[in-house]
């Protein structure tokens, strides 16, 4: 995985909503990006105090690979901390085949907090973008495609 031309084979899924290459982290209070509290290569889908609620299959950080094994998901099913009941499902999509491009898709961000708390966008030690901070704008059906290469997080 390449982020801001930084590259690892591993990676560290947090159940606060980002994933990292290089190191993990477990920081949950999300503030702006760039942020000396989450590891330098970080892609923030939903940035926030999520927590994992019981070893239910219901909840949890899944991925899959395509089979070309060329893209993977990571799928995170998440409750809010306080807030069990509130249900966060989105993805983080990558692909070898467009290094450095982050695809974010978005299922379930609560039954209406739209990451009204939530950090929204990427870091890497050449560079970020904060595509939302603290604000209602994260809806069920969006995508955010974030670019490391052109420094860009764009919404469809």
């Amino acid at each position: 995985m390449t982020m801001y031309g930084n590259s690892d084979t591993k990676t560290y899924a947090s159940t606060n909503g980002f994933l990292s290459i290089m190191q993990g982290s477990s920081v949950y209070q999300a503030v702006a990006l760039p942020s000396s509290t989450l590891p330098n290569n970080t892609a923030c889908p939903f940035w926030d105090d999520l927590k994992l609620y019981g070893a239910s299959p219901d909840q949890g950080i899944f991925y899959s690979f395509n089979a070309a094994g060329t893209t993977v998901t990571y799928d995170y099913l998440l409750g809010r901390a306080g807030v069990p009941s509130e249900i966060y499902h989105f993805q983080i999509v990558y692909s070898t085949n467009a290094p450095g491009v982050f695809v974010y898709k978005y299922i379930s961000v609560g039954s209406s907090n739209n990451g009204v708390d939530a950090s929204v966008g990427i870091q890497g030690g050449n560079g970020f973008v904060q595509f939302s901070l603290d604000v209602a704008d994260i809806t069920p059906g969006m995508t955010i495609t974030c670019d490391t290469n052109k420094s860009t997080c764009v919404a469809s």
